[in-house]
């Protein structure tokens, strides 16, 4: 398991994880454990297959490791987890173990990767550049429309989240954000994604209105969905 070697593209420098030290030591930590080839363990009598960029392991094990408090590794994950970086398997995953898995493990430990990347590059240099008449693919944003289901989302904020203000009337402007941080991506189409970045507000201190300095300010469900603001959430700016 030790032996080996995995890659750490350039680009990681621009992640905001980057500026992260927690999540980002939990990140290459991922990428260290992550299974190269499937393989198959025995668990209670049954085999269990591991496929590719996935592995099983738990928070205390982690914490180990790499010299984190658990309260940290937990933090990392939901980060990791609300970049689409790293992903829990529901199915897979008991209350012995998780199993995650490498988001996009395939398309940079691919050992032919960087061969086919430099030789394409140098093929396409000498080639005229052709203008396309094909829209590009929006990785964040997604074209199509999918009704938001409002009301659960808020059903989550309040039963996750009661010390934060509640949501009395609905009005356009929530839906209006609401539904544009739904339509965002596919990831953020779920309300078990949502479930998960709850869970991350409430460990903030600042978020939640726990800080010393004599500040009573909370945030509510308002201000978490405003573009600018959900993407610091997302990014890790409010947490220590």
């Amino acid at each position: 398991m030790h032996n080996g070697f995995v890659k750490l593209y350039r680009k990681l420098l621009e992640n905001p994880i980057f500026q992260k030290p927690n999540v980002l030591v939990i990140f290459i930590y991922c990428l260290l454990k992550a299974n190269y080839t499937r393989k198959e363990i025995i668990w209670n009598g049954k085999t269990m297959v591991i496929e590719r960029g996935s592995f099983i392991t738990g928070r205390t094990k982690i914490a180990q490791d790499t010299g984190f408090s658990e309260q940290k590794v937990r933090t990392a994950f939901t980060a990791l987890e609300l970049q689409g970086m790293v992903k829990k398997s529901t199915t897979k995953s008991t209350n012995k173990f998780s199993y995650r898995t490498v988001c996009n493990y395939d398309a940079y430990q691919d050992s032919n990767r960087s061969n086919n990347q430099q030789t394409n590059q140098q093929a396409t240099s000498k080639q005229p550049q052709l203008r396309s008449n094909k829209k590009e693919k929006n990785t964040y944003g997604s074209s199509e429309i999918i009704s938001c289901p409002i009301d659960k989302i808020v059903e989550l904020y309040h039963a996750i989240l009661p010390e934060l203000p509640r949501i009395v009337k609905m009005t356009e402007r929530r839906r209006r954000q609401l539904n544009a941080r739904w339509n965002e991506s596919k990831k953020w189409q779920s309300l078990d994604k949502w479930q998960e970045f709850f869970e991350y507000v409430q460990e903030s201190p600042y978020l939640m209105g726990n800080t010393n300095n004599g500040n009573k300010w909370k945030a509510n469900l308002e201000w978490l969905t405003k573009e600018d603001n959900f993407i610091k959430i997302i990014e890790g700016n409010y947490h220590s």
